[in-house]
């Protein structure tokens, strides 16, 4: 019975064990189970780091845009009539969406999370995620990035997994800002995905040489 008793413990333990080193690597949160993963450094297709540049700098309720054209940023003399944007918002450089019938449809829209940034400037980023809305049938993913610059991060992670467990209030802000700020039900939230899912939409848009 001694021994018996002995081999259900032994086995009791390697189960735990085993479950131990299986979850060590995943994390639970409100919003399903992930990979533990840093987007920075674990995505395959990144060969540089990505850049960004502010066209609204957080703060600002100045609607402002780059005129393809011009080649330059400049204001649409008119306000956004809500909060000020939670953000640096501006775009991906070097990228270039297309619809399905192959029409250019603008950089890939971009949410710097960091103290205001002067409207124009460049900025090295991180991207943790990729906010997915819908305005009239048309789909908008936005990534969601941190300055590579630590001295410039306001908030201290660089991976979709740490964001939505550590900054949950931050990402709901950011959220009902974007699915708001042109009046109630005119956009609907799709939903969130993580940092390698951004690189991942980089890369599909990023200009090739």
């Amino acid at each position: 019975m001694i021994l018996t008793f002995k081999r259900i413990n032994n086995f009791f333990f390697i189960i735990f064990v085993l479950f131990f080193f299986a979850c060590e690597n995943k994390v639970s949160s409100p919003y399903g189970h992930f990979e533990k993963s840093n987007s920075k450094k674990e995505y395959e297709g990144q060969e540089s780091s990505v850049q960004g540049v502010v066209v609204i700098s957080a703060g600002s309720n100045e609607i402002m845009q780059y005129d393809t054209t011009q080649r330059r940023i400049v204001s649409l003399d008119s306000m956004v009539s809500f909060l000020p944007y939670p953000g640096n918002y501006g775009f991906i450089s070097s990228t270039v969406m297309k619809s399905e019938e192959g029409k250019v449809q603008g950089p890939i829209p971009l949410l710097i999370i960091s103290e205001a940034i002067e409207s124009g400037k460049v900025v090295p980023v991180i991207p943790i995620g990729v906010l997915r809305t819908n305005e009239n049938q048309n789909a908008i993913e936005m990534v969601i990035a941190i300055p590579e610059d630590e001295s410039k991060q306001t908030i201290k992670t660089d991976n979709f997994e740490d964001f939505i467990l550590q900054y949950d209030p931050a990402k709901f802000q950011i959220q009902e800002w974007f699915v708001n700020y042109k009046g109630y039900g005119k956009i609907k939230l799709m939903g969130w995905q993580d940092g390698n899912y951004a690189y991942r939409l980089i890369d599909k848009w990023k200009i090739k040489n």
